[in-house]
Protein backbone atom coordinates (compact mmCIF):
# COMPACT_ATOMS: atom_id res chain seq x y z
CA UNK A 1 0.00 0.00 0.00
CA UNK A 2 1.45 3.65 -0.95
CA UNK A 3 1.93 5.93 1.81
CA UNK A 4 1.26 9.37 1.06
CA UNK A 5 3.02 12.59 3.13
CA UNK A 6 1.32 14.09 5.81
CA UNK A 7 0.63 16.93 6.32
CA UNK A 8 2.89 17.55 9.14
CA UNK A 9 5.27 16.05 7.27
CA UNK A 10 4.14 18.84 4.73
CA UNK A 11 4.48 21.19 6.66
CA UNK A 12 7.79 20.68 7.84
CA UNK A 13 9.20 20.37 4.17
CA UNK A 14 7.92 23.48 3.63
CA UNK A 15 9.42 25.04 6.79
CA UNK A 16 13.10 23.74 6.36
CA UNK A 17 12.35 24.91 2.56
CA UNK A 18 11.95 28.72 4.05
CA UNK A 19 14.28 28.37 6.41
CA UNK A 20 16.90 27.67 3.71
CA UNK A 21 15.89 30.47 1.45
CA UNK A 22 16.36 33.10 4.46
CA UNK A 23 19.29 31.80 4.97
CA UNK A 24 20.70 31.96 1.36
CA UNK A 25 18.81 34.35 -0.52
CA UNK A 26 21.18 37.12 1.58
CA UNK A 27 23.94 35.29 0.66
CA UNK A 28 23.84 35.32 -2.91
CA UNK A 29 22.21 38.85 -2.74
CA UNK A 30 25.82 39.83 -0.86
CA UNK A 31 27.69 37.94 -3.82
CA UNK A 32 25.93 39.95 -6.21
CA UNK A 33 26.83 43.39 -4.59
CA UNK A 34 30.44 42.46 -4.58
CA UNK A 35 30.27 41.48 -7.90
CA UNK A 36 28.93 44.33 -8.60
CA UNK A 37 31.21 46.08 -6.64
CA UNK A 38 33.80 44.53 -8.15
CA UNK A 39 32.76 45.17 -11.89
CA UNK A 40 32.64 49.33 -10.99
CA UNK A 41 35.71 49.74 -9.84
CA UNK A 42 37.12 48.15 -12.64
CA UNK A 43 34.83 50.71 -14.43
CA UNK A 44 36.58 53.27 -12.70
CA UNK A 45 39.90 51.93 -13.41
CA UNK A 46 39.47 51.95 -17.50
CA UNK A 47 37.15 55.30 -17.14
CA UNK A 48 40.40 57.04 -15.68
CA UNK A 49 43.09 55.57 -18.06
CA UNK A 50 41.13 56.59 -21.11
CA UNK A 51 40.09 60.25 -19.77
CA UNK A 52 44.88 60.21 -19.02
CA UNK A 53 44.89 58.70 -22.80
CA UNK A 54 42.73 61.23 -23.60
CA UNK A 55 44.99 63.93 -21.88
CA UNK A 56 48.29 62.84 -23.22
CA UNK A 57 47.04 62.97 -26.82
CA UNK A 58 46.35 66.91 -26.21
CA UNK A 59 49.59 67.68 -24.89
CA UNK A 60 48.17 66.75 -21.45
CA UNK A 61 45.41 69.32 -21.56
CA UNK A 62 43.33 68.89 -18.72
CA UNK A 63 39.58 66.78 -19.72
CA UNK A 64 36.52 69.44 -19.76
CA UNK A 65 33.04 67.69 -17.93
CA UNK A 66 31.21 68.95 -20.45
CA UNK A 67 32.00 70.99 -23.74
CA UNK A 68 29.93 73.95 -25.17
CA UNK A 69 29.27 75.38 -28.61
CA UNK A 70 26.72 78.27 -28.74
CA UNK A 71 24.19 77.31 -30.90
CA UNK A 72 22.88 73.96 -32.55
CA UNK A 73 25.83 71.92 -34.04
CA UNK A 74 25.49 68.73 -36.19
CA UNK A 75 26.62 65.59 -34.25
CA UNK A 76 26.30 67.40 -30.54
CA UNK A 77 23.12 67.02 -28.60
CA UNK A 78 21.47 70.39 -28.08
CA UNK A 79 20.08 71.53 -24.62
CA UNK A 80 17.22 72.89 -23.56
CA UNK A 81 18.81 76.31 -23.30
CA UNK A 82 19.81 76.29 -27.04
CA UNK A 83 23.42 75.24 -26.45
CA UNK A 84 25.12 72.24 -28.22
CA UNK A 85 27.49 70.07 -26.25
CA UNK A 86 29.69 66.94 -25.43
CA UNK A 87 29.91 64.89 -22.49
CA UNK A 88 33.46 64.17 -20.85
CA UNK A 89 32.22 60.34 -21.63
CA UNK A 90 31.20 61.36 -24.62
CA UNK A 91 34.76 62.64 -25.85
CA UNK A 92 36.76 59.87 -24.45
CA UNK A 93 34.24 57.19 -25.87
CA UNK A 94 37.54 56.37 -28.71
CA UNK A 95 39.72 55.50 -25.62
CA UNK A 96 37.07 53.06 -24.19
CA UNK A 97 37.47 49.46 -25.02
CA UNK A 98 33.52 49.19 -23.91
CA UNK A 99 31.29 51.60 -24.09
CA UNK A 100 28.92 49.77 -20.96
CA UNK A 101 31.78 50.98 -18.39
CA UNK A 102 29.84 54.17 -17.99
CA UNK A 103 26.93 52.42 -15.93
CA UNK A 104 27.33 50.13 -12.86
CA UNK A 105 24.75 47.62 -12.34
CA UNK A 106 23.91 48.62 -8.53
CA UNK A 107 23.16 51.98 -9.07
CA UNK A 108 19.50 52.63 -9.81
CA UNK A 109 19.37 55.71 -12.00
CA UNK A 110 16.07 57.98 -10.44
CA UNK A 111 16.22 61.14 -12.41
CA UNK A 112 19.11 63.68 -14.13
CA UNK A 113 19.36 63.71 -17.83
CA UNK A 114 21.05 60.92 -18.69
CA UNK A 115 21.30 57.56 -17.19
CA UNK A 116 25.36 57.71 -16.93
CA UNK A 117 26.58 56.41 -13.74
CA UNK A 118 29.36 57.99 -13.24
CA UNK A 119 30.40 62.06 -12.67
CA UNK A 120 33.23 64.17 -13.56
CA UNK A 121 34.90 66.28 -11.02
CA UNK A 122 33.67 69.49 -12.49
CA UNK A 123 33.54 71.53 -9.59
CA UNK A 124 37.32 70.51 -8.66
CA UNK A 125 38.88 70.17 -11.99
CA UNK A 126 37.42 71.65 -14.98
CA UNK A 127 33.87 72.42 -15.81
CA UNK A 128 33.45 73.54 -19.64
CA UNK A 129 35.78 76.37 -21.29
CA UNK A 130 33.73 79.11 -20.93
CA UNK A 131 36.50 81.31 -21.53
CA UNK A 132 37.41 80.00 -24.81
CA UNK A 133 34.03 79.95 -26.12
CA UNK A 134 33.56 83.59 -24.63
CA UNK A 135 36.80 84.67 -26.16
CA UNK A 136 38.00 86.16 -22.73
CA UNK A 137 41.24 86.02 -20.59
CA UNK A 138 39.98 84.20 -17.45
CA UNK A 139 41.49 83.37 -14.70
CA UNK A 140 39.70 80.40 -13.60
CA UNK A 141 41.25 77.09 -14.11
CA UNK A 142 37.81 75.58 -13.94
CA UNK A 143 36.98 77.21 -17.13
CA UNK A 144 40.08 78.31 -18.86
CA UNK A 145 41.47 74.70 -18.55
CA UNK A 146 45.13 74.03 -17.78
CA UNK A 147 47.92 70.91 -18.06
CA UNK A 148 47.69 67.65 -15.75
CA UNK A 149 51.16 68.59 -14.46
CA UNK A 150 50.12 71.45 -12.53
CA UNK A 151 47.64 69.37 -9.62
CA UNK A 152 50.27 69.13 -7.15
CA UNK A 153 48.51 66.06 -5.31
CA UNK A 154 46.93 63.74 -8.33
CA UNK A 155 46.53 60.60 -5.85
CA UNK A 156 44.41 62.55 -3.78
CA UNK A 157 42.36 64.44 -6.11
CA UNK A 158 39.31 62.48 -7.52
CA UNK A 159 38.13 62.55 -10.97
CA UNK A 160 35.40 60.51 -11.28
CA UNK A 161 33.02 59.24 -9.13
CA UNK A 162 29.26 58.31 -8.79
CA UNK A 163 26.89 60.93 -10.34
CA UNK A 164 23.57 60.96 -8.67
CA UNK A 165 19.95 62.46 -8.60
CA UNK A 166 20.26 66.12 -9.84
CA UNK A 167 24.29 65.80 -10.40
CA UNK A 168 24.41 66.92 -14.42
CA UNK A 169 27.78 66.21 -15.25
CA UNK A 170 29.35 66.97 -11.76
CA UNK A 171 29.39 64.32 -9.13
CA UNK A 172 29.72 66.95 -6.79
CA UNK A 173 26.55 68.57 -6.99
CA UNK A 174 24.56 65.66 -5.35
CA UNK A 175 26.82 64.42 -3.18
CA UNK A 176 28.10 68.04 -1.49
CA UNK A 177 25.54 70.24 -2.09
CA UNK A 178 21.62 68.21 -2.87
CA UNK A 179 22.83 64.91 -0.96
CA UNK A 180 21.39 62.12 -2.38
CA UNK A 181 24.25 59.57 -1.95
CA UNK A 182 23.21 56.25 -1.37
CA UNK A 183 26.29 54.24 -1.16
CA UNK A 184 25.57 51.40 -3.23
CA UNK A 185 28.65 49.75 -2.32
CA UNK A 186 29.17 47.84 0.85
CA UNK A 187 28.17 51.87 2.47
CA UNK A 188 30.33 53.49 0.40
CA UNK A 189 31.07 54.24 -3.18
CA UNK A 190 34.37 53.46 -5.84
CA UNK A 191 36.11 56.87 -7.05
CA UNK A 192 39.02 56.88 -9.68
CA UNK A 193 41.70 59.62 -9.15
CA UNK A 194 44.07 62.15 -11.45
CA UNK A 195 46.93 59.90 -11.39
CA UNK A 196 44.71 56.82 -12.19
CA UNK A 197 44.11 54.46 -9.24
CA UNK A 198 40.78 53.73 -8.46
CA UNK A 199 39.42 52.66 -4.50
CA UNK A 200 36.51 52.46 -2.40
CA UNK A 201 35.81 54.99 -0.16
CA UNK A 202 33.15 56.49 2.84
CA UNK A 203 32.34 59.74 3.47
CA UNK A 204 29.68 61.50 5.46
CA UNK A 205 26.12 62.43 4.95
CA UNK A 206 26.54 64.90 3.33
CA UNK A 207 30.59 65.02 2.18
CA UNK A 208 32.09 66.74 5.31
CA UNK A 209 34.17 69.96 4.57
CA UNK A 210 37.86 68.18 5.57
CA UNK A 211 36.29 65.35 2.95
CA UNK A 212 35.22 67.87 0.25
CA UNK A 213 38.56 70.36 0.60
CA UNK A 214 41.09 67.06 0.71
CA UNK A 215 39.51 65.20 -2.45
CA UNK A 216 37.57 67.73 -4.15
CA UNK A 217 39.92 71.15 -4.71
CA UNK A 218 43.27 71.89 -5.03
Amino acid sequence: MKHGFTLIELLVVIAIIAILAAILFPVFARARDKANAAACLSNHKQLALAALMYMQDYDDFILFSCYRYPGPTAGWTTSPYGYSYWRWYEVIEPYMKNADIIKCESYKFTGGRDPNSYGYSAYGIADYPSCALLGTNCTNRRYRGFKLDEITKPSLLIMIGPRYCCAGDSMQRSICYYYCHPNVHNEGDNYSFCDGHAKWMKFGNPVATDDYNMYWVW
